[in-house]
């Protein structure tokens, strides 16, 4: 979790923080520094309503409001009760941490998987894992794929999936140089129709 501004500065619902504000984000996080708490769970273990337990502890206790929630990953997080069928349970989760993003005006950050068929190309709404209906609960969705041969060249190919307040069309990809080795997830971006040889882009 990372620390928020006071309200006051918040004055737009839909881009509730300043862009100066974001910036002196960015330059912050950039020198190295951010206020960060992490709190662990085996997996299967934790459900959404114990995460919000630890965000109202860190609240009350510590005057820790988090601007943003990071959920390592959604697909296994306990659900609620109330259903035995594993769709609707992950169906369930993703209602769940919808409602914690908007209780607590943060922004709340998880992954999922999809299927194999997008080892080899770009990924589709399609082809989310267990439940499609994931996409109905999040404000914007981005796939992540490589290919073996961009891994070893440290090449990210990045794509829009879902976006519910701007447009966007799910065939435009970025493509993204990082080393994750030094902690660096993008180090240089190009939209993937600029790059000649993707070969040459990684270096």
């Amino acid at each position: 979790m990372i620390r928020r501004p006071p309200r006051s500065a918040q004055p737009n619902p839909r881009r509730p923080y300043p862009d100066d504000y974001m910036l002196r984000i960015f330059n912050h996080l950039g020198r190295g520094g951010g206020d960060l708490v992490v709190q662990s769970y085996p997996a299967m273990t934790a459900s959404v309503e114990d995460i919000r337990g630890f965000v109202n502890y860190m609240e009350s206790a510590h005057n820790y409001h988090a601007d943003v929630i990071v959920v390592d990953y959604a697909d296994i997080v306990q659900p609620g009760r109330g259903t035995s069928e594993y769709r609707h349970q992950i169906d369930s989760v993703w209602k769940m941490l919808r409602s914690l993003a908007q209780e607590k005006n943060a922004l709340v950050i998880t992954a999922t998987h999809t299927n194999k068929n997008t080892f080899k190309r770009r990924i589709t709404q399609a082809d989310l894992s267990e439940d499609t209906r994931k996409l109905n609960h999040v404000a914007c969705m981005f796939g992540l794929n490589q290919s073996a041969q961009e891994k070893k060249h440290g090449i990210m190919r990045v794509n829009v999936i879902a976006s519910r307040h701007d447009g966007f069309s799910p065939n435009d990809e970025c493509v993204v140089l990082q080393s994750l080795d030094i902690g660096c997830p993008i180090m240089s971006s190009l939209l993937l129709e600029n790059v000649m040889n993707i070969d040459e882009f990684g270096g």
